[in-house]
């Protein structure tokens, strides 16, 4: 895929693109801490049949992110619509994929047009089971002050993370992905300002259940047998819940689905 920014407001938004122009699109959202770069294996695969657009998120990759700690799924949307050359997405019926962190924002998307998502392919996602503790962090004034101190005191926020593992107050895949996160000052500057930006990207299941059965929208689950970051128990109760539009696949694999060896039997929802 090709490599390509534009100007929004007072940012800069990078991202790749690929595949066929004017086939029908392909929108992808990567995970924490990666870029848009991480879904060019699915181009050769792929790029035959849609035109795929991978944005880099707000702070993350090559973006450069100048408009606060906020972002919105409507400016999102807009930012969409100035890479594909289509505004509000219009055209033949898009597919919205995300992985893990991507999968939270694929929903947000999903959420302001269902009626035109032809399908949703949600690897590891994020945003099907509601994390209390991210909701306090990043949705309550008194919850995002006190995150803000925490990350600032990292030998203070260590101590207190292993103690909610240790007597455990908070999941143990929760607990390893925090404390992946505050071996350094930057790291946790970075942790504060993603997951506070991107704070409006959390629908409620319940909305999506209710969006999928009423707009008959495929979606493709795709998990690791082994991820300890988001367990494949967390995409079960969905697929019950909206069957029979949604299926769920399950890898040989952990956490880390967006690689080659995977790609084809990815690739493959998408074609059915």
């Amino acid at each position: 895929m090709t490599s390509a920014e534009l100007s929004y407001r007072s940012s800069i938004i990078h991202y790749y693109q690929g595949g066929t122009p004017g086939a029908p699109l392909l929108i992808c959202f990567h995970g924490y801490g990666e870029s848009g770069a991480s879904f060019a294996l699915l181009e050769k695969h792929l790029g035959g049949q849609f035109m795929i657009c991978a944005p880099d998120l707000p702070f993350h990759g090559q973006t450069r992110w100048e408009e606060g700690l906020d972002c919105s799924p409507a400016q999102l949307l807009e930012i969409l619509g100035l890479i594909s050359g289509r505004p509000s997405l219009e055209g033949p019926g898009i597919i919205l994929a995300g992985y893990s962190l991507g999968g939270r924002v694929a929903l947000g998307i999903y959420a302001l047009l269902p009626g035109q998502v032809r399908a949703l392919l949600l690897v590891a996602p994020d945003g099907l089971r509601v994390n209390p503790w991210y909701r306090l962090a990043t949705r309550t004034g008194w919850g995002n002050a006190l995150f803000k101190w925490l990350m600032k005191q990292g030998r203070f926020f260590t101590g207190v993370v292993s103690l909610l593992g240790r007597s455990h107050l908070v999941n143990q895949s929760f607990y390893k992905f925090v404390r992946h996160y505050v071996n350094s000052e930057r790291v946790r500057h970075e942790l504060y300002v993603r997951w506070t930006t991107l704070r409006h990207f959390g629908p409620q299941r319940r909305e999506i259940r209710e969006l999928v059965k009423k707009h008959n929208t495929p979606v493709r689950l795709v998990y690791g047998e082994y991820d300890r970051i988001i367990p494949p128990a967390s995409g079960r109760a969905f697929t019950e819940e909206t069957a029979p539009f949604t299926t769920m696949t399950l890898l040989a694999a952990g956490h880390q689905l967006l690689q080659e060896k995977h790609a084809a039997q990815i690739c493959a929802l998408l074609k059915n």
